[in-house]
């Protein structure tokens, strides 16, 4: 059985946290996808590092918010179930703290490997990824799926790699050009997050100021 992580919004109105009223009831059938949710995605998705595990950029917080109100679509949804919600191991933010405004212009470095011949293209490790350039030096599509996929198996880090300081790598070129190499290149959190996903995370602006909203996630 798939997992998958839900984005649930509550917005605050004359004192009390209620899901909007066009998130209250999504026209489909699993759970996950009503009472207030605005996206998911898969468990496995490399999105969700960003907000759980040792590595995440917008830590949550366990549980569920202290001051919630019986009459909110997605307390209604949890005390439905017959444990309450307890195996969806809730999390929470202000979406205040997810600083979604800065998404288009925050930038991290993301690290994974390539074969030696394609190491000068990511220049000197703090430039985007070169998806053109390596799209036409013929990289293989399953090394494309590694690398920016939603199961990509790259991971933050603060070190830029510049392969002009690997002193192994002209020999590696000439003698085993196809051994793997550290690279490190730079993305916004909306280039991570993609098109879709970050688009639905700015929309919620239009349902009031920042200090109004809050984000429950569902694991289920």
């Amino acid at each position: 059985m798939g997992y998958a992580y839900g984005f649930h919004l509550e917005v605050r109105s004359s004192g009390e946290w209620l899901v909007p009223e066009d998130l209250a009831d999504y026209p489909v059938t699993f759970p996950i996808r009503r009472c207030g949710c605005f996206v998911d995605f898969d468990h496995r998705d490399y999105r969700a590092t960003l907000f759980w595990g040792t590595n995440s950029i917008f830590p949550l917080r366990p549980g569920l918010p202290p001051d919630r109100s019986p009459r909110s679509a997605f307390t209604i949804y949890l005390d439905s179930l017959a444990d309450g919600g307890a195996e969806q191991r809730l999390h929470w933010a202000p979406a205040e703290d997810l600083m979604i405004d800065l998404w288009d212009q925050s930038t991290f470095l993301l690290r994974s490997s390539v074969s030696a011949r394609y190491v000068s293209l990511f220049g000197d490790g703090q430039q985007p990824f070169p998806y053109k350039e390596l799209l036409i030096a013929g990289l293989p599509e399953d090394d494309f799926d590694r690398l920016i996929g939603y199961c990509r198996d790259s991971w933050i880090t603060d070190a830029p790699i510049d392969p002009t300081h690997n002193w192994q790598l002209p020999r590696l070129l000439q003698v085993s050009p196809g051994q793997y190499v550290h690279v490190t290149w730079r993305e916004t959190i909306s280039s991570l997050m993609g098109k879709e996903t970050a688009s639905a995370f700015k929309g919620l602006a239009r349902y009031g100021p920042w200090q109004d909203l809050r984000v429950i996630t569902t694991w289920s």
